[in-house]
């Protein structure tokens, strides 16, 4: 699922997310390019398992929580089924230097 559309020159941060899955699955933060980042995928994130409702949290503390998502990409999730996926990502676009 593409979160972020990708953007020629700017870079992605990350700065807080949340994220409750419906039934138990494995989520993972991605970036790449295509559609849902189906081309060059890279992990950011390993992939967390959840169990039915859980979930995990980090909240915006003002600072990216993990590297950027280099200029050219899209930032993704990936989901390891076709189980219902909820949360909310906080980001920072800006110009690579």
């Amino acid at each position: 699922v593409e979160v972020v559309a990708l953007n020629g020159s700017d870079l992605i941060y990350v700065c807080g997310y949340s994220l409750v899955a419906g039934a138990a699955t494995a989520v993972q933060f991605i970036y790449g390019t295509g559609t849902a980042c189906a081309t060059g995928e890279t992990d950011i994130t390993g992939a967390w398992s959840f169990a039915a409702n859980g979930g995990i949290q980090q909240p915006n503390t003002g600072a990216p929580q993990f590297a950027a998502v280099p200029a050219g990409n899209a930032l993704c999730i990936e989901n390891s089924g076709a189980n219902a996926v909820q949360g909310h990502v906080s980001y920072v676009r800006t110009a690579a230097p």
